[in-house]
């Protein structure tokens, strides 16, 4: 988390997360991070998804969304 001193809406948020299931001859893997940014009119959202399955990336999505700062 970052946040300049003197612009509350300059706050940013990241979260990165992995997980891993294995077994003998088995292993997947889901790898995800969220980043939350802010301006004077809107709240920015982005969201990444990766799925390995024994290392290779089996399916990979970003969603980005803006949701107007309508009471914050």
């Amino acid at each position: 988390m970052s946040v300049d001193d003197d612009d509350p809406a300059s706050t940013r948020v990241r979260s990165d997360a992995e997980s891993t299931m294995e077994r003998p001859g088995w292993k997947v893997t889901t790898r995800g991070s969220l980043e939350l940014t802010g301006d004077a009119d809107s709240f920015h959202l982005r969201i990444e998804l990766t799925a390995l399955h024994e290392d290779r990336v089996v399916f990979n999505r970003v969603w980005d969304d803006r949701v107007r700062r309508e009471w914050a």
